[in-house]
C-alpha cells in the first residue's frame, strides 16, 4: 500500500478527507496519513481503538513515536492518558533513553516551555543530536503565529491537536483544522526559505499544534542549506571534553582515493567498556557526501587504544572534487562517539582539500591556524571509555509515527 509514499513531495490530509480502514484486530481502525508497505510499513497514522479493543504486541524495526489525542492508551510499558508523548527508539540509531514518555504535553509549566517572540509557547518534547530530529508542542493563542523552529534543515510535518491554524508555505494557504495534518520536506519551500513558511491561529480559539521537524533528512537528504532560528535556543551545553571542533587540511587526492584508514587512539578509566561505537557523517554544503558506523566491542579497564579501519569510500563526481577544493571548510563532518547508547563525545571537523602542487603536508589544528607538525591521524583521546551506557529506562518512538485516537 501506499499513501503519499513520496517524502521528498508536500503531503496535506484533512480528518474529513479519511477513511478508516479496519486493522487484523477487532476494533482497531487506521486512518493513512502516509504509508509505504502492507501491515509492514513505514507509516504516519492516526489510529482508533474501540473501547476494549486491543492490538497483538509488535515490534516496530524503524522505532515508533505516539501523541495520546483522546481517552487513554495501553501497551506493555504503561498507561497513557490524554496529551502523552511516547517514542520506542531504534538503539542502534540514537544515543538516546530508549523509552520516552513525555506526560501531559499541554499542560504549561515555566519550567517545561519557552515563549515565542510572535506569541504563543513552545515546548520541546524530544531531541537528537545524532539525527538533528526535533518534536515540539506549541500552544498558540488567538492572533499567535509560529514560524520554522530549527530554520526548517531537514524539513517538517504539523500536526492539529486542537484548534484552528492557517498554514502559509510556498505561496500557499491552507487552513488545518484539528487533526489536520501537514508534510514539508525541505524542497517544498521555495528558494528553501524558512521565512515563507508560518503557522498562524485565526481563530479566537487557543491552538495546540504537534510538530516535528529534521527527520525528514533521514530519508529525502538535505537539499537545504540550514538557517539559524533564534526564536526559542533549545541548545544544550557542552564542556570541552564532550565537544571539539577539529580542522584538516588535505592534498585534493585524498578525494579520489578508494580507500582511507583513520586511526584512532584512545584511553579507558577503571571500568571495562562494552559497545564503544563511532558514527561519523560528511556533508559538503549540507549535503550528506558519505557516512562510516565503526563498532569496537570490548575495551580493558585502564587500557590504551588503537583503533585501525580500512574503509571504501565512494567515488565522487570530479566536478564535485573540484566544488570541494574551491570552496575551503565548507566540507564538515560530525563525529559521534557511544558507549552503548550513551553519547559521551562529539566531534565536528572541517576540511580543505589543496590542489595537488601546492599541497606539502596534511596539517590538522585544534581551533587555531597553527601551521605545526603534520597529523596524519584524528585523536580522540581521553576518556572515552571511562562512562558506562546507562541502563534503558521506561520509555518510547517511530517513523511508524502512529496518532492515536
Amino acid at each position: 500500500m501506499k499513501v503519499n509514499a513520496d517524502l521528498s513531495l508536500p503531503a496535506i490530509v484533512h480528518y474529513d478527507e479519511i477513511t478508516f480502514v479496519a486493522s487484523p484486530s477487532h476494533g482497531v481502525f487506521r486512518g493513512m496519513l502516509d504509508r509505504d508497505g502492507d501491515e509492514v510499513a513505514l507509516a504516519t497514522t492516526l489510529v482508533r481503538y474501540a473501547p476494549n479493543s486491543s492490538f497483538p504486541s509488535h515490534k516496530h524495526d524503524a522505532g515508533e513515536e505516539f501523541l495520546v489525542l483522546e481517552g487513554t492508551f495501553h501497551d506493555d510499558h504503561g498507561a497513557y492518558p490524554t496529551g502523552t508523548y511516547v517514542r520506542n527508539e531504534v538503539t542502534w540509531m540514537t544515543p538516546e533513553d530508549t523509552h520516552v514518555v513525555v506526560p501531559d504535553t499541554a499542560v504549561h509549566t515555566a519550567k517545561d516551555w519557552s515563549s515565542l517572540s510572535t506569541g504563543g509557547n513552545v515546548r520541546l518534547l524530544y531531541q537528537n543530536a545524532a539525527t538533528g530530529e526535533h518534536a515540539w508542542f506549541l500552544v498558540l493563542g488567538p492572533g499567535a503565529r509560529v514560524e520554522s523552529l530549527d530554520g526548517f534543515d531537514g524539513g517538517e510535518e504539523v500536526f492539529v491537536v486542537a484548534g484552528t491554524v492557517t498554514a502559509l508555505y510556498a505561496s500557499t494557504s491552507t487552513q488545518m483544522l484539528k487533526y489536520s495534518w501537514l508534510r514539508l520536506p525541505p524542497q517544498a519551500i521555495a528558494n528553501c526559505d524558512p521565512s515563507k513558511t508560518v503557522f498562524r491561529n485565526t481563530s479566537t480559539e487557543e491552538a495546540h499544534v504537534f510538530i516535528k521537524t529534521g527527520h525528514l533528512r533521514r530519508f529525502v537528504g538535505r537539499d537545504c542549506p540550514p538557517r539559524a532560528a533564534a526564536k526559542v535556543d533549545y541548545s544544550q551545553p557542552l564542556d570541552e571534553e564532550s565537544y571539539r571542533k577539529i580542522r584538516y587540511e588535505f592534498s585534493e587526492d585524498v578525494l579520489r582515493l578508494p580507500t582511507i584508514m583513520t586511526s584512532l587512539e584512545f584511553s579507558v578509566g577503571g571500568k571495562e567498556v562494552h559497545g564503544f561505537r563511532m558514527i561519523e557523517r560528511h556533508y559538503f554544503r549540507e549535503e550528506l557526501v558519505k557516512s562510516y558506523d565503526f563498532a569496537f566491542g570490548f575495551c580493558i579497564p585502564r587500557s590504551t587504544n588503537t583503533w585501525d579501519a580500512v574503509y571504501s569510500v565512494p567515488a565522487l563526481d570530479e566536478d564535485l572534487i573540484q566544488d570541494m577544493v574551491a570552496n575551503p571548510y565548507a566540507t564538515v563532518s560530525d563525529s559521534f562517539y557511544f558507549v552503548g547508547d550513551e553519547l559521551i563525545m562529539h566531534n565536528k571537523a572541517e576540511y580543505k582539500y589543496i590542489v595537488e602542487d601546492r599541497a606539502q603536508s596534511k596539517r590538522s589544528y585544534y581551533d587555531s591556524d597553527d601551521e605545526g607538525d603534520a597529523k596524519e591521524r584524528k585523536g580522540a583521546a581521553g576518556s572515552a571509555g571511562a562512562k558506562e551506557a546507562k541502563e534503558a529506562k521506561d520509555a518510547k518512538w517511530s517513523k511508524e509515527d502512529e496518532y492515536d485516537d
